[in-house]
């Protein structure tokens, strides 16, 4: 599947709003394979049920021997603590970030669970590539085909002539031969050359352009 590719094709416009050129949009069995994968991702990632979280999260604060003198309400009290900070993940999510857990790093003593708030962040992480993926699969599917403009015949001959123009122009300031670094300046050529390519889509008037090789003369 081209993810990456279909991804970099959409623009954004807006909340839920996307743009991509109808060439690119996927139709038929691409568009197809590209809903069902995210139609798995969506339910990857919805959360678990309250008591699927508690046993993994039991589970985990079981091997850690600071917790062993827990009185019986202790231990419900802390656990309750992490379920409510991993409720709206999944309990695959929860259960891999517990056993992926390394004290190290944050720094941690290895006797020592985690805050729910670390342990949170490691189920960011685990989630965070399905996550983004589901919002790449989600805009292409959202984005709205737009058709490129493209050049008449006509548009295109006449920017033909217009850089035949600049080009038998270019050449007719250089007499045969000549070195055009030696017939103007650097600066003179460089304004030459903003000229004939314009400076941010503007093109510089003959006016403009020799009212500025006034003014480096005299600055020189």
């Amino acid at each position: 599947m081209r993810t990456a590719d279909l991804r970099n094709k959409v623009e954004y416009r807006g909340p839920g709003q996307y743009e991509m050129p109808a060439a690119c949009r996927p139709e038929g069995e691409e568009r197809a394979a590209i809903r069902g994968r995210l139609i798995d991702l969506k339910g990857a990632l919805r959360p678990a049920e309250p008591v699927e979280i508690g046993e993994a999260v039991t589970a985990f604060l079981s091997g850690f021997t600071s917790l062993r003198g827990y009185s019986v309400e202790e231990a419900s009290a802390t656990a309750a603590e992490f379920c409510k900070k991993l409720a709206t993940y999944p309990a695959w999510a929860v259960r891999h970030a517990c056993d992926g857990w390394d004290p190290r790093s944050v720094g941690a003593d290895p006797k020592f669970p985690p805050t729910p708030a670390q342990l949170q962040d490691a189920v960011r992480a685990v989630l965070r590539p399905m996550q983004i993926e589901a919002g790449d699969l989600d805009a292409i599917l959202r984005a709205k085909a737009i058709e490129l403009p493209s050049l008449t015949a006509e548009q295109r001959a006449e920017l033909d002539r217009r850089l035949a123009e600049i080009k038998g122009r270019t050449k007719a300031r250089v007499p045969a031969g000549e070195d055009p670094r030696a017939v103007a300046g650097p600066a003179e050529h460089g304004l030459e050359r903003l000229k004939a390519l314009g400076m941010g889509g503007l093109q510089l008037s003959d006016a403009a352009l020799a009212s500025r090789k006034d003014r480096l003369r005299q600055e020189a």
